[in-house]
């Protein structure tokens, strides 16, 4: 399945989300098809998505990467939230497990969210992990890792990325 699609599908299923907060999504997306079970891989990026857009502050700008790499398709959500305190790192994949930081006035999570997310990747051949903002910026930042099917034959490997600019 085309990787990319599934993205812009996820960010126009939140975007009514995004704009009662008034956050915009930046989409870099290089074409990659990743093979396996499209509802789970929605589910990843929904779950992704839905944190960055809890976390994120009014006006704030969703991050999202796709591009290929060492035979895998690689996607980064970034937000500019509070990002995830070092205490709590070693634990964001558990089941149940929650945070310190929830934003005011937004209910908390089931905990349940990354640990699934990280269960479908695994599922998947791939891996899902928390990393440090690549600008140095306050935020979280996860990053997918799931195992190419075949390059888009319809696109060639130099192709620029695709943009998409959705606001809010």
């Amino acid at each position: 399945m085309p990787l990319a699609d599934v993205v812009r599908r996820v960010v126009r299923e939140h975007k009514l989300a995004a704009f009662a907060r008034m956050i915009s999504f930046d989409v870099k997306a290089k074409p990659a098809i990743v093979i396996g079970d499209a509802d789970k891989i929605r589910a990843i990026l929904d779950n992704l998505l839905s944190n960055a857009i809890k976390y994120s502050p009014r006006s704030g700008v969703v991050a999202i990467e796709l591009f290929a790499e060492d035979g895998n398709a690689v996607l980064d959500v970034a937000d500019q939230g509070p990002g995830v305190d070092l205490e709590d790192r070693p634990r964001i994949f558990e089941s149940f497990y929650q945070g310190k930081r929830a934003p005011e006035g937004r209910i908390k999570g089931s905990g349940l969210g990354l640990a699934i997310a990280r269960e479908y990747a695994i599922a998947h051949g791939g891996r899902i992990e928390l990393l440090d903002r690549a600008d140095g910026r306050r935020g979280a930042r996860f990053r997918l890792w799931l195992p190419l099917g075949a390059i888009d034959p319809g696109t060639p490997s130099t192709a620029a990325p695709a943009t998409l600019q959705e606001d809010g």
